[in-house]
């Protein structure tokens, strides 16, 4: 049975040098992002603690390379992940880590800020991985985090020193936590079984390729990211990861990004910043028309439905969709935007 890393090292050896993911302005290739989890894989199995009770290794990072590397990393090492968002009062992310049981965090650079706040109080030591951290920083936050083990660049094994380990069907895959809206968080453990049984419907739906580039709207700690990116690392494709100004204008990310296969939910999708540019393209033409009157010349505005979501009205190239869902006939793309527990098939 096939495990979430797994399908990611498949495609790693089948596709090295494709991209993997493109974060922060910068292209990261299969073999690049398989050795950085490795190198973090490698250097916490060095420091673990006479075995780790919990198998589960937590991930304090947000939209970086480190946060991605991180949950394959965890896996390499036969263990579930546990997202932590650094956007979430600190409080909030304190009481996940202490529920979870972790022994190890990996940390990206998003979230050092937050580190002494969130560790301070535990009742177990941790194994901190910061594998951005200079040596500078790495003795500061030693100091303050006393009783923990801080590591940082200088520490990080070869990926050649990884070894791997491969999970029950029924390990945890990932551990994601409720909101919290009617009191303490509450985890979700999700097995492998049921996290490759999503995937392999997915796969057979919607047949990515390697050269599918897929959007990534979700936070981590949300399990729709799941779709986002084991969909794309299991095809060979890439995974586009926004920054939150990108996130703002979806329309103009998806076509700078040449995004193939979009995935939020409807509001996003089919928001007015989606819409902006086909209103004004139709508005422009309407002007040179001769027979065209002020009235026709304005986009007409639609109020969104709670229950359907259609695609921009002006636009030239997107089919009309329900649930979210737009296909643009000009270029083969896929928009999925879902508000359901699954993606719906898109129609032509």
């Amino acid at each position: 049975m096939r495990t979430l890393s797994a399908g990611f090292l498949a495609s790693a050896e089948r596709y090295p040098e494709r991209p993997a993911l493109t974060v922060e302005g910068s292209a990261v290739s299969y073999r690049e992002l398989r050795d950085a989890a490795a190198r973090l894989a490698a250097t916490l199995d060095a420091h673990a603690t006479g075995g780790d009770a919990v198998p589960l290794t937590a991930v304090f990072g947000h939209r970086h390379l480190t946060a991605f590397a991180g949950i394959l990393g965890a896996l390499f090492r036969g263990h579930g992940y546990v997202p932590l968002n650094p956007v979430f009062p600190a409080d909030r992310t304190r009481a996940m880590l202490e529920r979870s049981g972790v022994s190890a965090m990996i940390v990206d650079t998003s979230a050092i800020a937050q580190l002494d706040e969130v560790v301070r109080g535990l009742d177990r030591a941790l194994v901190i991985l910061v594998p951005d951290a200079d040596g500078d920083t790495v003795r500061s936050l030693a100091s303050r985090l006393e009783g923990h083990t801080v590591l940082g660049a200088a520490d990080l094994l070869p990926a050649s020193s990884c070894t791997l380990r491969d999970a029950e069907p029924d390990a945890i895959a990932y551990l994601l936590f409720t909101s919290g809206s009617t009191g303490i968080p509450k985890g979700v453990m999700v097995a492998q079984r049921n996290a490759t049984a999503f995937l392999d419907v997915m796969l057979e739906r919607y047949q990515p390729t390697p050269e599918d580039r897929f959007s990534h709207t979700f936070d981590l700690t949300f399990d729709l990211s799941v779709f986002d990116l084991f969909m794309a690392w299991w095809s060979g494709a890439c995974v586009c990861c926004p920054t939150a100004q990108q996130k703002a204008f979806p329309g103009k990310y998806a076509l700078s990004s040449e995004i193939t296969i979009w995935f939020s939910v409807p509001s996003s999708a089919c928001s007015r910043r989606v819409r902006t540019r086909s209103c004004a393209t139709r508005s422009s033409a309407a002007r040179r028309s001769p027979a065209s009157s002020p009235r026709s010349s304005r986009p007409r505005r639609r109020a969104p439905s709670s229950r359907t979501s259609t695609a921009p009205p002006s636009s030239p190239s997107l089919a009309r969709c329900t649930d979210g869902i737009l296909r643009d006939r000009r270029r083969s793309r896929s928009w999925v935007s879902c508000r359901l527990a699954s993606p719906i098939r898109a129609w032509t």
